[in-house]
């Protein structure tokens, strides 16, 4: 004969839960987090082509301007102007790069729900007062869907804003690296020609 095997009653019935899990967040947290270094990069990026290009500018406009309103190097003239402009325009669209976003649609509690990643975003609820901020974070805590919803708008439109910040950049080196290169041949055309 063969014995039974007893099963213990189960005290806990196992639910399911909606809650993403640690994993989850623990990807939107290394997701914001690379969203901000990748931000931090490019605004270096921005600054040294800024910094660099408006130093050579100075240089070149004290030290030679003079010089060429003299009648000096009036050869150099055409190749100065070209690197000159091209200096100027790279830190034109590197400047234009680091502008900051500024919103004119300021964000209400009655929006929330459809435009919660805009919700997260200072500039958005800057002219909402603070009792209606209050209540809307509270929508937050009360529905783990609207939050992440919420946060999965909020690195899409960061996205948005990092992909024309690097496309800017882009521009912004292709313009110093041809200008660059135009400048030398004009400067070896002029000097031996």
């Amino acid at each position: 004969m063969k014995e039974e095997k007893k099963q213990k009653p189960t005290t806990k019935s196992k639910k399911k839960t909606t809650k993403p899990g640690k994993g989850i967040e623990t990807m939107y947290r290394i997701s914001m987090n690379s969203h901000v270094q990748f931000n931090k990069i490019a605004d270096n990026k921005a600054n040294i082509l800024i910094s660099v290009n408006a130093i050579v500018v100075s240089i070149l406009l004290s030290t030679f301007l003079p010089e060429f309103l003299s009648g000096n190097y009036l050869k150099l003239c055409i190749p100065f102007s070209i690197f000159i402009l091209t200096c100027s325009l790279t830190v034109a669209v590197a400047i234009i790069a680091t502008i900051p976003k500024h919103t004119k649609d300021y964000i209400n509690l009655d929006q929330m729900d459809n435009k919660a990643g805009e919700y997260l975003f200072f500039g958005n609820f800057a002219k909402m007062n603070m009792t209606d901020y209050v209540a809307g974070m509270r929508k937050f805590q009360r529905d783990d869907a609207l939050s992440y919803d919420a946060l999965s708008q909020n690195f899409y439109i960061l996205g948005q804003a990092l992909a024309k910040k690097y496309r800017l950049l882009h521009i912004a080196y292709r313009v110093f690296l041809i200008g660059f290169v135009i400048s030398v041949i004009a400067f070896a055309v002029a000097m031996f020609v």
